[in-house]
C-alpha cells in the first residue's frame, strides 16, 4: 500500500526538478502572476533598518518578439543593512525563484546567479524553501509569512486527525470489458474529508445529505483505487463494477471489494506521501503544501478531488532562504543578483518590467534608494520619475516610494512611438492619461447626477410641506 499512495502523488499537481548543492535547477508553474523581479523580503516586525539601498538592472537585450520573452538581463541590488538594537540578529532574507517554464526557452542555468554575497565577498548558500501557488495573484509577504509561521493550523486538519487509508481491488473473471467502479460512502461531511484517487478518471454523485458515490471508468484490466478517510470513520454503503456510469446495470463479470486498510494520522499519511515522490523538500514546508493543497481542492461535502490537469500547472512556488547575522549596533553590506524577465506590453515591441518594491517596507526603515537601469534602450515610460545618465536611467530618493515598479522599454523612441499609433494611434504613456481622464470624467458624472437628484427631492419635499 505505501509504494501505491506514493505512485500516486504524481497524479497530484507537483513538478519539480532535482536540488543539486542547495541551488535548484528548475521550478515549474505560472510567473509572479505579472511581477517579474522582487527584492529580498524578510519575517514582519523586522528590527533591521536598510540604510542605503541601490538597485540596478542591467538590461543589454530584449527579446526578439513577443512569443520568445527571454533575456539575460540581471538585478544586483546591494543592501547596507543597520542594526539598532543591543542584540545580535540572524536574518532571514527570502528571494522567490524566477519561474523557468514561464518563459520558453529561458537557460535553467539563470537560476544560479541568484546569489547572496556579504560585502567581504562571502557566498551565503540558500535553503530551498516551498509555498503553494495561488492561481489569483502573488503576495510575497503573505507566502514567507507561511514559512515563517512554522506548520500551519487548519479549522479541520491537525497532525493527530485520524488517517485510514483504503485500498480497493477491481477483478474481473470473464469479458474484461471496460466498466465503471463505483463505490457508495455514508459519511457526516462536518466531521469527514475524503480525498480519492482520479487516475481513473475519477468523478462524485451526491446521491444525498452525508450518501456520495465515487465513480471510476475502468479499463479492460484489474485496478486497484484508493480512497484515504480524514477525521471519523465513513461507512461503505455498496461497491460494485457496472456497464454503466450512473451504475444502474452491475457487471456480472467483475467486484470491486476493499482488500487493505491502515490507520495513521494525518501527519503521518502526509510524510508517506512524501517518502514516496522523490521531491527533495522539507517535512514542514511539505505539510503546510499538502495541506494548502487538500483545502483547496475541498468542496462543502467534503470530497477532495485534485483534477490530473493540474499536474502541468506546478503549484510549487521555490523561494531562497538565505541567512545573515547583524551584530548589534553594527552594519553589514549584502548583495542579492536575480534574473529580470519582462512581459510583453500591447503585443507589440515594447516590453514592461515589474519588480517588487513595497516588501521593503518590512524593515523598521528604508533610506536613500537608488534604481538604475543600465540599458542602451529607451525608457518609454514609468511610473517612477528617473532621470537620464551616462549608460541609462537613475532614480534617487531618501525613502522608499508608495507601490511598486514598472516601466517600459524600446529599441528606440521612433519604435515606442509607432507601437502605439499601430495600436490605436496612442502611445501607452498617452493611453493611461487617457483612462484616468476616463475615470475622473465618469467620476463627475456621477457627482452630477447624484447632486441633481437631491436637489430634485429637496423641492418635491418642500412642495409638499405647502
Amino acid at each position: 500500500m505505501k509504494r501505491y499512495w506514493g505512485t500516486l502523488l504524481f497524479a497530484l499537481p507537483f513538478t519539480l526538478a532535482a536540488v543539486s548543492g542547495g541551488v535548484i535547477r528548475a521550478e515549474a508553474g505560472s510567473k509572479f502572476e505579472g511581477t517579474d523581479g522582487c527584492g529580498v523580503v524578510v519575517k514582519k516586525g523586522c528590527p533591521i533598518e536598510i540604510e542605503r539601498e541601490e538597485i540596478r538592472m542591467q538590461i543589454s537585450e530584449l527579446p526578439a518578439s513577443s512569443s520568445d520573452m527571454v533575456c539575460p538581463s540581471v538585478v544586483n541590488t546591494t543592501y547596507e543593512f543597520y542594526n539598532p538594537t543591543e542584540e545580535d540578529e540572524e536574518l532571514s532574507l527570502y528571494l522567490p525563484a524566477v519561474d523557468v517554464c514561464a518563459y520558453a526557452g529561458l537557460d535553467p542555468s539563470l537560476l544560479e546567479k541568484m546569489t547572496l554575497q556579504t560585502g567581504d565577498g562571502e557566498t551565503v548558500s540558500p535553503t530551498c524553501r516551498f509555498t503553494f501557488k495561488s492561481v489569483f495573484s502573488f503576495d510575497a509577504e503573505a507566502e514567507v509569512d507561511r514559512i515563517e509561521d512554522g506548520r500551519r493550523k487548519d479549522a479541520f486538519f491537525s497532525p493527530d486527525l485520524p488517517a485510514t487509508r483504503i485500498l480497493y481491488r477491481l477483478t474481473r473473471t470473464a469479458s474484461r470489458e471496460q466498466g465503471y467502479a463505483q463505490l457508495i460512502l455514508k459519511y457526516n461531511p462536518a466531521r469527514t474529508h475524503i480525498f480519492f484517487d482520479n487516475r481513473f478518471g475519477g468523478a462524485k454523485t451526491v446521491v444525498e445529505d452525508g450518501l456520495v458515490r465515487l465513480t471510476w471508468e475502468t479499463a479492460k484490466t484489474d485496478a486497484e483505487i484508493g480512497v484515504c478517510v480524514f477525521g471519523d470513520a465513513a461507512e461503505t454503503v455498496d461497491a460494485f463494477v457496472s456497464t454503466d456510469s450512473e451504475g444502474k446495470k452491475r457487471a456480472e463479470d467483475a467486484a470491486f471489494a476493499k482488500s487493505e486498510e491502515i490507520g495513521e494520522s494525518f501527519s503521518a499519511f502526509a510524510s508517506q506521501m512524501l517518502e514516496g515522490s522523490k521531491l527533495v523538500i522539507g517535512e514542514e514546508d511539505w505539510y503546510n503544501l499538502f495541506l494548502d493543497l487538500l483545502t483547496s481542492r475541498c468542496d462543502r461535502f467534503g470530497l477532495i478531488y485534485v483534477p490530473t490537469e493540474w499536474i502541468s500547472e506546478g503549484r510549487l512556488r521555490t523561494w531562497y532562504e538565505y541567512k545573515l547575522s547583524v551584530p548589534a549596533k553594527k552594519r553589514v553590506t549584502a548583495e542579492t543578483s536575480t534574473p529580470l524577465l519582462p512581459t510583453s506590453f500591447g503585443g507589440g515591441p515594447i516590453f514592461r518590467f515589474d519588480y517588487l518594491l513595497s516588501p521593503a517596507r518590512r524593515f523598521a526603515a528604508v533610506k536613500n534608494l537608488t534604481i538604475r537601469i543600465e540599458t542602451p534602450f529607451y525608457l518609454g515610460y514609468s511610473n517612477l520619475n528617473f532621470g537620464r545618465e551616462e549608460g541609462g536611467y537613475r532614480f534617487e530618493r531618501e525613502e522608499l516610494p508608495i507601490g511598486e515598479l514598472s516601466f517600459a522599454l524600446a529599441s528606440s523612441e521612433e519604435v515606442y512611438a509607432s507601437a502605439g499609433k499601430v495600436s490605436g494611434g496612442l502611445s501607452p504613456s498617452m493611453k493611461l492619461a487617457v483612462i484616468l481622464l476616463s475615470v475622473l470624467a465618469g467620476g463627475a458624472l456621477v457627482a452630477g447626477v447624484a447632486t441633481l437628484l437631491i436637489v430634485k427631492l429637496r423641492k418635491r419635499r418642500l412642495s409638499q410641506k405647502h
